[in-house]
């Protein structure tokens, strides 16, 4: 009997020592070891939807099937096409996002950290997605017209007045105080002659302001 008995606490602690090795005994996510990013950061307001994904894992670094999710925009006018679910079985849980605005969508991932199937942690990490206008991005701004020409970056309509350009007076070719570094292919219309300049339209050519000359 003696003998059945010790034998049996040798099985006890051999299998105890197995499911330690195993890591059975851990099953705890590290939220410092997962990671939560955006695999899709840029979104379209047309209905092209951007992409969050969270990969858990757990303090051994194994990764986590099978961990109840919960996603949540914190910030932003964006909608999540899942919100919960569990991780599959590589420990990844993925969204996709949509919105009809352009904004900038936060995105924070909640866990079950203690096996009940309830999430009670959220990670630090943020995930962030941008909704863009891409139309407007291919196409001009118009002003008094709703369909820009394609190759105009502005587009200004009227039949009855004039677009005004800047008026400066400058106090020669080589001013670069009036205007402080000014760009090349910069236009005023400058309102002060000197020995360099007339009155009248001047562009910067990358060294000097210059008139435009006409006959």
């Amino acid at each position: 009997m003696r003998k059945n008995r010790l034998i049996l606490a040798m099985v006890s602690l051999c299998m105890a020592v197995g499911l330690a090795d195993t890591g059975l005994d851990r099953g705890m996510p590290d939220l410092e070891q997962s990671r939560f990013e955006a695999v899709d950061a840029v979104g379209d307001m047309l209905g092209d939807g951007g992409q969050v994904g969270l990969t858990l894992r757990d303090t051994e670094g194994q990764l986590m099937p099978g961990v109840s999710v919960r996603l949540t925009v914190e910030s932003g006018e964006a909608t999540l096409a899942t919100v919960n679910g569990k991780t599959d079985g590589s420990g990844r849980f993925e969204s996709f996002l949509f919105s009809k605005v352009q904004t900038v969508a936060v995105v924070r991932a909640e866990v079950d950290t203690d096996g009940d199937g309830v999430v009670d942690r959220a990670l630090a990490q943020r995930s962030t997605v941008a909704f863009i206008d891409s139309l407007a991005l291919n196409t001009g701004v118009g002003i008094n017209i709703d369909t820009p020409d394609d190759s105009a970056v502005l587009h200004v309509n009227s039949s009855n007045r004039g677009v005004m350009i800047p008026r400066v007076a400058l106090q020669g070719c080589s001013d670069r105080v009036t205007i402080l570094d000014p760009a090349t292919s910069l236009l005023v219309f400058n309102t002060n002659a000197s020995d360099s300049l007339k009155v009248g339209y001047a562009y910067f050519n990358g060294t000097d302001w210059v008139n435009f000359l006409f006959d």
